[in-house]
């Protein structure tokens, strides 16, 4: 499934294997990059959080209650953020599978006919980088990865109550974020 190919969670970042997904071959090669062309002179930040039934939630939170005031929001520059979530500054991709590992265990999936292990909810992983490099430049840069939970059909699924107001939530962000896509390829110069 696409949780799978994202690898929200993977166990381990520093060895990437055949079957690690998209998340741990990012992470990986950012820190492989840092080291090569940083000389190891720059800092990550991540954060992780999970839209459920349109609602932020924030991953990284251990007491799983997480914070309900988590709003959007967007500096005088364009800068679009999420106010109230937690950030973690981290040094290898080790420490990134750690906590993704944990914060994956507070997304919230259920079962449903079509899927034992079904996310039901839209997974948002964001690596804020800043760094110097070898000229002296100063960068600052943002990677957001993003697992998408599945389009359901509530009559294949046979959802009822909860189930199907999340199946009708997932389906919601899915048609928005396809409006999104379609509206910026519309302003693409021809």
């Amino acid at each position: 499934g696409k949780t799978f190919t994202m690898g929200t969670a993977a166990k381990n970042v520093a060895q990437i294997e055949e079957m690690d997904g998209v998340i741990p071959r990012a992470v990986k090669d950012l820190f492989d990059n840092i080291a090569s062309k940083c000389d190891s002179n720059a800092q990550v930040e991540l954060s992780y959080m999970e839209v459920y039934n349109e609602e932020i939630r924030d991953l990284m939170d251990p007491s799983g209650k997480g914070n309900t005031d988590l709003r959007i929001r967007e500096t005088m520059n364009g800068e679009v953020y999420v106010r109230g979530l937690q950030a973690r500054t981290v040094s290898n991709p080790g420490e990134i599978g750690k906590l993704m590992e944990e914060a994956s265990k507070r997304r919230v999936v259920a079962s449903t006919k079509m899927n034992a292990v079904s996310s039901r909810s839209h997974a948002i992983c964001v690596l804020k980088i800043k760094g110097v490099l070898e000229d002296s430049s100063k960068f600052q840069s943002k990677l957001t990865l993003v697992d998408l939970a599945g389009s359901e059909r509530i009559k294949k699924t046979e959802a009822k109550g909860n189930r199907a107001q999340e199946g009708i939530s997932i389906n919601k962000g899915l048609f928005v974020l396809g409006q999104c896509v379609s509206a910026l390829a519309e302003q693409r110069p021809k």
